[in-house]
Formats: C-alpha cells, structure tokens, sequence
C-alpha cells in the first residue's frame, strides 16, 4: 500500500484557502487518473491520503465558526477521493444537535464515505472532559 501523508501550511479558519492549497499540492504530487483511461503525469498514485487534523480550519476555540463549512470539506474529501482514485482521510469540526465534535472522516476511492465521530464533546470548541460515547456511520 502505499501512502502519502499531507503536511500543509493550515490557514486558520479558512477552509476554501484550506481547499485551494490542498488542490494545488495534490496536482503538483499525484497523478490524475483520467476518464478513457491514462493519466496526467505526476508523483505517484497513492492509495491512500491522510490530511492533517482539523486540516481545513486549524485548531480552533470557536468551534461553530470551525464546522461551518463541514459539508464542503466532506464534499471535497469524496471527490478528491474519485479524482484521484485513492481514499481520503482526515478529521473535520462538525456540528450534532447543538454540539461540536471532531469527525474522522475515511473516504473510499468510489467517495463512499465512512466516520467515526469522537466521543470529547466541544461544546465551546475546548476540550472539556466531558467525554460521550464515539460512534461511526
């Protein structure tokens, strides 16, 4: 298997800058599969990409402004997933019934997506002990 592992410059709180920059890295690194077969050339094909935490907001203490964009960075996941044929992984704020939890996404190459929401709360964006129980999905 092999496996790249992103270190990027994170923008605080900024996920489209976040996005843009992650695009541009993974073009210039990775082979683009095409349709019709053929690839665009590049670094090798990964098959797998693991992002840093929190990747496209940073760590952050206002975790609302952090999960705003939640839906887009997973969106981004399943595509960057497809385009380059290769899953995806990486943690992203998200919000569940009025809290904040920060999500382990794993996106399949098809961009199926599959989480495990971790069990700390961050009711405030802190990590405050307060620990429920993890789930995937």
């Amino acid at each position: 298997m092999d496996v790249l592992i992103v270190q990027s410059d994170i923008v605080w709180l900024d996920p489209a800058e976040n996005l843009l920059r992650l695009d541009a890295m993974l073009e210039r690194d990775i082979a683009v599969a095409r349709p019709g077969g053929g690839e665009e050339t590049g670094g090798g094909n990964p098959d797998l990409i693991v992002l840093p935490e929190m990747f496209s907001t940073g760590f952050c203490v206002d975790a609302a402004a952090a999960s705003a964009a939640a839906g887009q960075v997973a969106g981004w996941m399943r595509r960057t997933a497809v385009r380059y044929v290769a899953a995806v992984a990486g943690t992203v704020a998200v919000e569940e019934g009025g809290r904040y939890y920060n999500r382990f996404y794993f996106v399949r190459p098809d961009g199926a997506p599959t989480f495990m929401t971790n069990g700390t709360c961050l009711p405030s964006g802190e990590r405050t002990g307060r620990t429920l129980p993890g789930r995937s999905g």
